[in-house]
């Protein structure tokens, strides 16, 4: 049966819950390609919000150029628009990231932050050996 929030009417039942597990994939926008050892998120439906979580390993990179992009388990709203974080961390460099998941993708566009603005030039940040946690909450 399904659980009804503020009231018994169709409307107000909640009959949409699912959890699982994507596996991920990041691509560069414009050239090169991104090979991760990790790449399990986490993810709770619950009616139209998605939220997902995880943390991703990059074994390798080569050549990546342009913005890059995480893949996400569900393609997002038209209405959705989403920002988040994404930190990301190797022996050699820590850079902060700035993602958006744009209306009816199933993926995050992330640009590189800087102290004013973004930049079109985060897949270029990417190298071998780099941990990503990730976080985003969306709707569907």
């Amino acid at each position: 049966g399904n659980i009804y929030l503020g009231g018994t009417g169709s409307a107000n039942a909640l009959d949409d819950y699912e959890t699982g597990t994507h596996t991920a994939t990041i691509t560069p926008t414009t050239s090169g390609s991104v090979t991760l050892s990790t790449n399990t998120l986490s993810y709770v439906k619950i009616g139209n919000i998605v939220h997902v979580q995880g943390y991703l390993f990059i074994s390798s990179v080569s050549s990546p150029v342009g913005t890059f992009r995480i893949s996400l388990p569900f393609t997002s709203a038209d209405y959705s628009s989403a920002s988040l974080s994404v930190n990301s961390v190797n022996s050699n460099n820590a850079s902060d990231f700035w993602g958006i998941v744009d209306t009816a993708n199933n993926y995050i566009t992330v640009y590189l932050g800087d102290s004013n603005n973004v930049q079109a030039d985060s897949a270029q940040e990417l190298k071998s050996n780099t941990d990503m946690r990730i976080q985003v909450t969306y709707y569907v």
